[in-house]
């Protein structure tokens, strides 16, 4: 068992014999866990896109995601500890690739926005929220999330183009390349992929 483990039910244990225990431990201690590894993230994005010179870059990206799929939710892996490394390599990654994206090319940088918007929103409009495995989502609280993500998307497709406008290319193509990546993982397709890698590499199960 790890450490972030152990922690989690330590205080998962001492939150459910103070309330009406409508949650069990273990879906206590599995939200506190991902909760400290969340924290762990934005430490370790905010230090490792330092040293590569992408750090706003990759601040306002994993701002953007972890918004949008606050109400959303996505494939995970089954072990947070994979999940916590491979969401840092793909935000750091994206970050640099926003780095080097081309900053005088309107054209290009307005039908990219677009692109990943409109994707994000079909996307989520089919398919937001995703159900959890230890939790039952009301259908009025996945009417309510669909809405929020969706209002946000409006409203955000306006923002990257002002940002365009005033010369912050970097700053629009980190939206953009958020929604696409939280699209990309909340879509049915990535959670077969994930199960498929996780069946034939570490023979664990996917949960979203």
């Amino acid at each position: 068992m790890s450490w972030s483990e152990k922690l989690s039910i330590r205080i998962a244990k001492k939150l459910v014999s103070n309330t009406d225990a409508s949650h069990t431990v273990g879906q206590v201690s599995h939200g506190i866990e991902i909760f400290l590894l969340y924290l762990l993230t934005v430490l370790s994005l905010a230090v490792c896109s330092w040293f590569l010179n992408s750090f706003s870059e990759t601040i306002v990206l994993s701002f953007f995601y972890f918004l949008f799929r606050n109400f959303t939710g996505g494939v995970h892996l089954s072990n947070p500890h994979s999940c916590f490394i491979v969401g840092n390599i793909l935000a750091l990654s994206l970050g640099l690739a926003v780095k080097h994206m081309p900053t005088t090319n309107f054209l290009f940088a307005s039908i990219t926005i677009m692109v990943a918007v409109v994707f994000s929103f079909v996307v989520n409009w089919r398919y937001a929220p995703a159900n959890h495995t230890y939790v039952q989502i009301s259908d009025e609280a996945k009417r309510k999330s669909k809405r929020i993500v969706t209002t946000f998307l409006i409203l955000g497709c306006p923002l990257a183009y002002f940002l365009l406008y005033f010369n912050y290319y970097n700053l629009a193509y980190a939206y953009s390349f958020a929604v696409l990546l939280q699209a990309l993982l909340l879509h049915p397709l990535s959670f077969h992929l994930v199960k498929r890698f996780e069946k034939t590499f570490l023979r664990e199960g996917v949960e979203r």
